[in-house]
């Protein structure tokens, strides 16, 4: 069911659990777009890769 094909690497804008500016970060309405913009992008490339459709 799941590969151990490529696998999507965030950078830059990461939400590391130790970062303590974390809440500040979701609270900046321009790092939460970036970021679901990202999670999005992931997504579609599974799908075209895998076939899948979440």
């Amino acid at each position: 069911m799941y590969s151990d094909g490529p696998r999507a690497k965030f950078t830059g804008h990461s939400l590391d659990k130790n970062d303590v500016n974390w809440s500040e970060k979701i609270r900046n309405h321009e790092w939460t777009s970036s970021h679901v913009a990202r999670l999005r992008i992931s997504r579609d490339i599974a799908e075209f890769t895998y076939g899948t459709k979440i």
